[in-house]
């Protein structure tokens, strides 16, 4: 669809008698923006034949390692200039696959999207550190890159329907 309507553009820009330098600078950006679009489809045809060729479940297993490394990596040094290891558009150009390629075949092989694993590593982290340390809830909140205590209790509550003090008291085997 849009490589037609970048077809159907330029062609109208064609189709004029006289070109002025404005003109000559929307052909320019019109064959930029087509060469773009073909780049795209391309690479979504190569997804798609990565998704076939492939077994899925190497695949995903492929993008939960990188996930789960790129989280690692994100853990020892968890820096907000480093939460970028975090995203899906790191994780796709890391692996060199399109961001709906990785969602699709790691949805299709766990029933969780990668957003989601980041989201379940996290929590077993911090299930483990308020059980098993002496650091604080703040100092663990940092570790798992949150941006202050009140966003990490208010998620860790989600995912457990308990406090972090609450489920330090109950699980603590200090």
């Amino acid at each position: 669809m849009e490589i037609e309507t970048h077809v159907k553009n330029f062609i109208k820009l064609l189709s004029k008698e006289d070109y002025n330098n404005i003109d000559k600078l929307q052909f320019h950006k019109l064959i930029i923006e087509f060469i773009i679009s073909l780049l795209k489809y391309a690479k979504e045809l190569e997804d798609q034949d990565i998704l076939k060729s492939n077994d899925n479940s190497d695949l995903s297993k492929q993008i939960a390692d990188k996930i789960h490394e790129n989280y690692e990596n994100f853990k020892s040094n968890p820096q907000r200039e480093n939460k970028y290891l975090l995203t899906i558009q790191f994780l796709a150009s890391d692996l060199g696959l399109s961001e709906s390629t990785i969602f699709k075949a790691f949805k299709k092989s766990y029933g969780l999207s990668p957003k989601d694993y980041i989201s379940f590593l996290r929590y077993n982290d911090a299930k483990s550190m308020l059980s098993h340390s002496h650091l604080s809830i703040e100092d663990i909140s940092q570790m798992l890159g949150f941006s202050d205590i009140s966003n990490f209790s208010k998620q860790f509550k989600i995912w457990s329907n308990k406090t972090p003090n609450k489920y330090k008291k109950d699980y603590s085997e200090l």
